[in-house]
């Protein structure tokens, strides 16, 4: 006998509607997609860079959410090599900062409700960073280089 009821995996419809319902009365939230989320690194200003992230949708759409992000810094785009510590990692104007590891380079974030997320960070010597998102699927979304001239 067929379920009647609907099912969802990770977020994914399994094509199994309730009983009497209609495929376009069905609606997902699929949370946010990496490949529509910008990240914009700013020029640095007295040892501080902010980088901006915006999280959308898979529709490119913001997101009507805050999403929960765990971010970390290293030396090269690919991810792998780990950096000394940030002098500082803070909030610029959007989200809030829930953590830092002991090692100063990873970050547990919150967006705003809009996914809004701003982030200063402070290297007070010359230094070449790239900052990491770690998506819901484990893969990376990467920053372009972000660079403190000191």
């Amino acid at each position: 006998m067929a379920d009647r009821y609907t099912h969802f995996t990770n977020l994914a419809y399994t094509g199994k509607l309730a009983h009497g319902a209609k495929g376009s009365e069905v609606q997902l939230n699929t949370g946010w997609d990496k490949t529509n989320t910008d990240i914009t690194v700013g020029t640095e200003s007295s040892s501080v860079v902010n980088v901006a992230v915006q999280f959308n949708d898979r529709d490119n759409v913001a997101m009507a959410a805050a999403v929960h992000a765990h971010v970390y810094f290293t030396d090269d785009a690919a991810g792998q090599t780990l950096p000394t510590a940030l002098d500082t990692v803070a909030i610029g104007t959007d989200g809030t900062l829930i953590s830092t590891d002991t090692t100063g380079i990873a970050f547990t974030f919150a967006s705003e409700a809009d996914g809004d997320l701003d982030i200063d960070c402070t290297q007070n010597a010359a230094d070449t960073l790239y900052m990491h998102i770690v998506c819901p699927d484990g893969s990376l979304k990467t920053s372009t280089v972000i660079t403190f001239g000191a």
